[in-house]
């Protein structure tokens, strides 16, 4: 009969061990499930803002392609009225629209128009028709570079707010399941 409660005592001790180990990996689902909720509600936020943040970015190189479009075609209805002076003889009226058109570019353009303006004008020469700036390769799509990285970085982040919440919901499952195993309620 000593034998038999031996084993009986091994088997509660048994027992005890596996509810232990039970509740020690139920706290440890429980934290990491809470730890990737952390993580996931982080992660939302920090997306948002730069999605936020992006849209702005979008918002002005919208402003600055409008503007710089404007401006390229002030520059180029002067040019027409120089072509025009200088066509009808008017020298005085063709250096004057010369130093307003160099004073027009100087104080308005930026460096990235003056450049894909450089770059129209050589296209120009060697075509019959007129070049815009707005037509050299890439030149447009520069003005989004920044605002195409938040966006970029926000989608990116987002998925790893999505894989935290899958991992919280899969921890919180495990958890779950651990407590059905130790018999504790709902």
């Amino acid at each position: 009969m000593k034998e038999k409660k031996t084993l009986d005592e091994l088997l509660e001790i048994l027992v005890v061990v596996l509810l232990g180990v039970t509740a020690l990996l139920t706290a440890w689902a429980s934290w990491i499930g809470s730890l990737h909720g952390g993580n996931q509600a982080t992660n939302y936020t920090r997306s948002n803002n730069l999605a936020a943040e992006g849209n702005a970015e979008y918002n002005a190189a919208i402003q600055s392609l409008t503007q710089d479009m404007m401006l390229y075609n002030e520059v180029n209805n002067m040019l027409i009225d120089q072509i025009y002076a200088e066509e009808s003889g008017d020298t005085a009226q063709a250096e004057a629209l010369d130093w307003k058109i160099d004073e027009h570019i100087m104080g308005n353009f930026s460096e990235e128009l003056t450049e894909a303006m450089i770059w129209a004008s050589d296209q120009t020469e060697t075509s019959e028709e007129t070049v815009s700036p707005f037509e050299m390769e890439g030149f447009v799509e520069s003005y989004f570079d920044s605002a195409t990285e938040l966006l970029a970085e926000s989608e990116a982040v987002l998925e790893e707010g999505s894989a935290d919440n899958t991992n919280a919901d899969s921890y919180g499952l495990r958890r779950r399941m651990a407590e059905r195993i130790k018999g504790d309620p709902e």
